[in-house]
C-alpha cells in the first residue's frame, strides 16, 4: 500500500475517534446529577393560634441541585396540616413537627398551637332602652383595673353597639400578668383562698353612650335604688375566695364579708354595703341579688 495514503487515513481514522469520543464526553457531562446537601427553614419553631396559618419556605444547597424539588409533611395532621407549599394550618390545640425534605435531606419546624382568645361577653337591657334607639349608636365599657396599692390602674376598653334597647361588648380575655396581684394577697384569718397561686385583678367600672363618635351618656345600674353596685373581677384560673375579715379603725369596726367563686376571665360582682352604729359591713360576692336594673343618663 501506498504509505502517503496509508498515513492520510491514520489521521482521518484518529480524528474520527477524537470527535466521537469529544462527543460522547460531552453528552456525559449534561447527565452529571447535582445532589442535594442541605435543607434549612427560614423558622425552626413557630406558634399559632387555632384556625391561624403561616407559611415556610425552604432553602435547598447547593443552588444548582439537579432536583431541588421540596416534599411536606406534619407528623401530627390533626393538629397541624401543611399543603405542597409549605403552607401550615393549625388545626388544633397541641404540637406538631413539619418536616421538608430533598433528596436525602430534611429540615423541621415545631408548631405550637395554642387555643384562641375568648372575649367576655356583657350584656345589658336598658331600662325603656328602646327609647333610646335613636339616639345611641355605640358604647363603650371603661374598666379600672387596680393593682397596686398607689393607685396604678390599667385601663381596659371594650366597645359595643347600641340597638333594641341594649347593647353587648366584649372583653379582651387576657390581661397584663404584671397587672394582676395574688389572690392569697388578700388572705387573713378568716379568709380563705382556695388555689394559692391564682392571681386576680378588680376594678370599677364605666359604660359611656356615643352618637357619631360624640358622648351623649352613660348607663349606670341599681338595685333598690343604691347606685353602682357592682365591680368586674378577673381571674386566671377557677377560684375561690370565702370568708369574713374583721378590721378595727378608730373606734370603728368594719367587716368585711366574701362569698367570691370567680370562674377564669371576667367575672360580675355584687359588693353590698350597710351600716349601723360604729360598724360597717361590706360583701363582696359573685351572687347577684334579684332586682338589677339598668338606667341611661343623658349628658
Amino acid at each position: 500500500m501506498n504509505k502517503k495514503y496509508l498515513k492520510v487515513a491514520l489521521i482521518g481514522a484518529i480524528v474520527a475517534v477524537s470527535t466521537a469520543m469529544f462527543f460522547a464526553c460531552s453528552d456525559d457531562d449534561n447527565d452529571v446529577t447535582v445532589a442535594v446537601t442541605g435543607i434549612s427553614l427560614n423558622k425552626t419553631t413557630l406558634t399559632l393560634t387555632a384556625g391561624d396559618t403561616a407559611t415556610l419556605t425552604a432553602t435547598v444547597l447547593p443552588a444548582n441541585a439537579t432536583d431541588k424539588a421540596v416534599t411536606w409533611e406534619s407528623n401530627v395532621p390533626a393538629t397541624a396540616t401543611v399543603d405542597a407549599n409549605g403552607k401550615v394550618t393549625a388545626v388544633a390545640v397541641g404540637s406538631a413537627t413539619i418536616t421538608a425534605k430533598a433528596g436525602n435531606q430534611t429540615a423541621t419546624c415545631t408548631v405550637t398551637i395554642t387555643a384562641p382568645d375568648e372575649s367576655a361577653t356583657f350584656t345589658v337591657t336598658v331600662e325603656n332602652g328602646n327609647s333610646y334607639n335613636s339616639r345611641i349608636d355605640s358604647v363603650a365599657l371603661l374598666v379600672y383595673n387596680y393593682y397596686d396599692d398607689e393607685g396604678g390602674f390599667e385601663l381596659v376598653v371594650a366597645a359595643g353597639t347600641y340597638a333594641n334597647g341594649g347593647f353587648t361588648v366584649n372583653l379582651p380575655a387576657t390581661l397584663s400578668p404584671s397587672h394582676l396581684v395574688e389572690a392569697v394577697d388578700g388572705e387573713s384569718e378568716g379568709v380563705t383562698v382556695s388555689d394559692k397561686k391564682a392571681r386576680i385583678a378588680f376594678g370599677e367600672f364605666e359604660i359611656y353612650a356615643y352618637k357619631n363618635s360624640n358622648v351623649v351618656g352613660a348607663f349606670y345600674c341599681a338595685i333598690d335604688g343604691r347606685e353602682d353596685v357592682l365591680e368586674l373581677y378577673y381571674a386566671d384560673r377557677d377560684v375561690s375566695i370565702t370568708g369574713t375579715e374583721l378590721e378595727e379603725y378608730e373606734g370603728s369596726t368594719y367587716i368585711y364579708n366574701y362569698n367570691l367563686y370567680l370562674k377564669k376571665g371576667w367575672n360580675i360582682v355584687y359588693w353590698g354595703w350597710s351600716a349601723s352604729n360604729n360598724t360597717e359591713t361590706y360583701e363582696d360576692t359573685t351572687t347577684i341579688p334579684g332586682g338589677l336594673k339598668w338606667y341611661f343618663e343623658e349628658f
